[in-house]
Order: C-alpha cells, then structure tokens, then sequence
C-alpha cells in the first residue's frame, strides 16, 4: 500500500496527459419565410497535457516523504519477521527444554529403580525392613507421575510451532529429535554500542516516519508561495451537417496556456493545514524518542535477566555437586548399615529436584538470549562491534541462541499439498 501511495505522489512529477473525444449532435431551427430546420453532428478529439513547476520543492517534498513512507513500512515487516522468528526460537527451545525434561526423568526413574533392586535385595536377606522398600517405591513412582505433565508441555510446544509456522495446530511437523540445550557464550560486560541498537528495524522505521513528516511539513509551506503551471491542449473537430456528408478532421486548433496563481485568503486553510503536520512532526519526534528508549531498556533487561538466570545456574550447579556427594555419603552409611534409608531418600530427592530446576534455569538463559537478540534486532554482534570499533559486546549473537536451533536441528514443517 505504501509503495502504491509512493507511485501515486512520484506521478506529481511528470506532465498529465489526457485525451478526450466527443460526439455532439445539435438542432438548428432559421425562419426564411418559413421555418427550416436542419441538425449538425460534431466530432471533437482533443489532447491536452498539464504540468506543475516545482519551483518551491512542493512536489518534491511530497514525493520523498512517500518515499520514506516505503522504507518505513519496510522496516516494520523487518521488525514482524524478528519477532516472529523470535516466537519460533523460542518455541523451539521449549520444546528441546521439554525433551531434556524428559530424558532426566528417565535417567532418574532408571536411577531409583536401580535403588528399588538394591533395597529388595536388602529386604530379601532380612537387613531392611518393608519401610525402605516402600519408601523407594512411592519414590520411583513420585518420579514417573511427572511424565504426563512433562509430555502434554511437549505437545503444547510442538502446536505452538505448527501455528508460528502457519500451521494448523494438529498439523504434524517432521522436527529434529534434539534434546540438548546449547551452552551460550559469555554476555557482554561493557555494554552495547549504540550502532548495533540503530540497526534496529522499529528505530529506523519510527525515524523514517519522524523524516517523512518533516519533508510533508516543507510541502505544507511550499504551499503557501506562488505557483506555475503549464498547460497546452491540441485537437481537430470534425462535422456532419445535413445537406453534406461527414467531414472529419477539418479544422485543426491548439493553445498553449502558462498560470501563475497565489494564494490570497482560504480562510486559514493552508496555515491550518501547516499547523497540523507541525503537530504531527512533533509527535514522530516523540515517538522515535520513546522507541529508542525502550531499546535501550529492553537492552539492559535482557542483559541483567542473563546475568540473573547465569547466576543461578551456577548456584544451582555447586548446590547439585554438594548433592551428589551427600548422596554417596548416605549410600555408603547405609549398606555399612549406619543409617536407616530416610536420609538416602530424602537426599536422593532433592539432587533430583536440582537437576530439573538446572535444567529451568539453563532455559532462563536462553530466554534471555533470545530476548537480547530481538532487542538488538536480530543483528550480528560480531559485524556491529567492528564497525563501532568495540570489543566488549556479545561475540557470539550469531554463533550462539540464533543459530543454535540450525547447529541442534531446527523445526521445518511437513510440506503440504499445496507446496512447502
């Protein structure tokens, strides 16, 4: 639509051309002693041509603010496919998420069925009581009840990409069978260089706009001065009256015509119309304002939810580690017989616990990723800090959270009968 509106204004330019033929048939009534009629038939053909000099720009201005119109417009479907890809990304990471879920679970149900046998065995030989193995099996259980949940979460993934792909959602995607989360790359300590957030597709849209505006505010004032426009017009006429034949094309005429017209009193339009677009100059200015705010805001955020998200995963991973040697001591203490079960139990559990909030905040983290990359506008770190003359930002934009989902197999959809 914006590029019809563009061609539309750079039409302003160029000289209007129209034909135009008619056919007139007209009654004459003369008294010569009596009265006599007769009727005459015309045939006009004329082309006639317009055009305006642009001497104050008007035309001029229309036509770049147009221009930029289009180049906004552009850049908000850049921003659409950012955050669309964005959406997919995200999903993605859910659904692996999910499936690493998963195989944990698997890895602990083998783990506590493992134990199971152990403490059967036990009970067989008469060292433990029924307790233990009661313990150890509402334990296994506990663990395979969240099978259900984990695999609906999947399948709620899995249509959510069909519906982000312009599926529907029963559609079946042929996805890769990934379950490994990638590990990112270090964030940035210094910052972000302002280059790489102008690269921003809503930035240079809300500036094209505030541009287009202002161009549309010098048309308003270039209307207000003198302006020159050229016609000239060229035909032939052609008539058939009553006691002749048709005689077509018979007299030739043409005229050339140059106006200079200015305004003198509309009643305050134009001053009105001058007012109008000011206003809307000053609002594109605040608007652009807002939006390279809120950059630098969905920056900052992104960037201290990563930090928060790493900070817990690392807390998460020592508190795992001192798990895992509790959980060996208490094993030990047990078959020595120096302990009851509970305390195998109860440590066996929480290391389970740790290892599936790993794996929440280790999504954190690629959340946050995926969210610092949508706010730099899906683009390329590494090309941004060069040509900005930085070292210190995300280095890995590109080999990190974007392209990972390529590296891991990233979803594609089953084509459908109608094409892919």
């Amino acid at each position: 639509a914006a590029e019809a509106i563009a061609h539309a204004t750079d039409a302003a330019i160029w000289p209007q051309v129209q034909i135009e033929a008619s056919v007139a048939r007209q009654r004459q009534n003369l008294f010569l002693g009596q009265a006599v009629s007769f009727h005459v038939t015309s045939f006009p053909l004329t082309v006639s041509a317009s055009y305006e000099v642009d001497l104050w720009g008007r035309v001029a201005a229309a036509r770049a603010a147009a221009e930029l119109d289009v180049r906004a417009s552009r850049e908000d479907l850049e921003a659409a496919a950012i955050s669309i890809s964005g959406a997919v990304a995200d999903a993605w990471y859910a659904l692996v998420a999910e499936r690493a879920t998963m195989r944990l679970i698997d890895a602990q149900q083998a783990l506590g069925q493992k134990l199971l046998d152990l403490v059967e065995f036990r009970f067989g030989r008469g060292i433990v009581g029924a307790v233990d193995v009661m313990q150890q099996k509402s334990q296994v259980e506990a663990v395979r009840a969240q099978r259900p949940a984990i695999a609906m979460r999947m399948r709620l993934a899995e249509q959510r990409l069909a519906v982000l792909l312009g599926k529907s959602p029963g559609f079946r995607l042929a996805l890769a069978e990934t379950s490994e989360l990638p590990a990112l790359a270090a964030t940035p300590t210094a910052g972000v260089p302002a280059a790489v957030l102008a690269a921003r597709p809503d930035i240079r849209a809300a500036q094209q706009r505030m541009l287009a505006v202002d161009h549309r505010l010098g048309a308003a004032k270039a209307d207000l001065l003198p302006a020159i426009r050229l016609s000239a017009s060229s035909g032939f006429q052609g008539r058939a009256g009553a006691t002749g034949g048709a005689v077509f094309f018979d007299n030739w005429v043409w005229n050339l015509v140059a106006n200079l017209t200015a305004p003198l009193w509309d009643g305050g339009r134009r001053r009105a119309e001058i007012e109008r677009v000011r206003a809307g100059l000053v609002d594109a200015v605040g608007a652009y304002t807002i939006v390279v705010q809120r950059a630098f805001s969905e920056v900052e955020e992104a960037l201290v939810r990563e930090a928060g998200a790493r900070a817990s995963l690392a807390a998460v991973d020592v508190r795992i580690d001192l798990a895992g040697h509790i959980l060996d001591e208490v094993r030990f203490r047990y078959t020595r017989g120096s302990t009851d079960y509970l305390p195998v139990l109860s440590t066996l559990s929480s290391l389970q616990a740790l290892e599936q909030e790993r794996l929440v905040h280790q999504r954190a983290v690629l959340t946050a990723r995926l969210g610092l990359l949508r706010a730099l506008g899906g683009a390329p770190l590494a090309s941004a800090a060069a040509s900005a003359g930085r070292n210190d930002v995300v280095h890995d934009s590109v080999d990190g959270a974007a392209n990972a989902a390529a590296n891991n197999g990233a979803p594609t959809a089953t084509p459908s009968p109608e094409g892919p």
